[in-house]
């Protein structure tokens, strides 16, 4: 069980010493960044560290900054309640503000989910926080995505997992086309078919490689041309725009 900071007193130096420690602690930086620049946050958690009662009792639990007296952030977030020394929303809102979720306290908006998923990666793969809290893009009601941290739990998870098996599976997928001469466009093209009929931007890799399968298998005889679904259809038509004979089957069904 986490020990409690809040049986220490800060202790309390002279402001010229105090303003000369606090500049060349790691600590006191840590802290900072952690409290989103509350400086008195900052020092009264920094300060409760150096009462010499807090460091006989935590000195053989914690880890200190090599070459410095300072203790490490990260041990002190593990050992003792510094999770709780703030709001869990406060917690939440500085989170967002250091990781991509917000910019000086206002929600991010990205136009693709692929720009919100690597940030959205580099937080959960934090060694101080991934244990405690997960962030996760999501759809927003403009229809552009954010990045928003929540307190973790099995459930958050499992949809962070999904996001970035899909997301993995749009890189290969786009790998594969582009490999066979089918361009960014075409692609692109094709998800806004499908999100103009309904299908979550999260899910679309699913749908795609769901199509680029059906397409491989007719390719290759292992189910025949009638079986082909029409979002398969959509894909080929999209991924083949381009040729002439595409141009001129499209113009013969349209009357063009």
């Amino acid at each position: 069980m986490a020990k409690s900071l809040k049986g220490y007193c800060a202790v309390e130096p002279n402001t010229k010493i105090s303003e000369e420690v606090e500049a060349g602690s790691p600590l006191f930086r840590e802290l900072m960044d952690h409290f989103y620049s509350n400086r008195g946050l900052a020092k009264d958690v920094f300060w409760r560290t150096y009462n010499s009662d807090f460091i006989n009792d935590f000195s053989s639990i914690l880890d200190r900054h090599e070459g410095y007296s300072d203790f490490t952030f990260k041990s002190l977030w593990k050992h003792t309640d510094l999770i709780h020394w703030t709001p869990a929303k406060n917690i939440i809102t500085n989170l967002e503000n250091r990781f991509g979720g917000r910019r000086n306290g206002e929600a991010i908006a990205y136009k693709k989910y692929e720009d919100a998923v690597p940030k959205m990666n580099a937080f959960n793969e934090h060694p101080l926080y991934s244990d405690v809290y997960i962030a996760k893009v999501e759809l927003r009601t403009d229809l552009k995505y954010g990045l928003v941290i929540y307190p973790k739990t099995k459930r958050l998870a499992q949809e962070v997992s999904k996001i970035n098996y899909n997301y993995t599976l749009n890189q290969k997928l786009r790998d594969f086309w582009a490999s066979k001469g089918v361009g960014i466009g075409a692609l692109t093209e094709y998800e806004k078919q499908l999100g103009i009929n309904g299908v979550a931007d999260l899910d679309l890799a699913q749908a795609v490689g769901n199509g680029t399968l059906e397409i491989i298998r007719i390719a290759e005889g292992e189910v025949g041309e009638t079986v082909l679904p029409e979002e398969s259809v959509h894909l080929m038509v999209a991924a083949t725009k381009h040729l002439p004979l595409t141009q001129r089957l499209l113009k013969t069904r349209t009357g063009l």
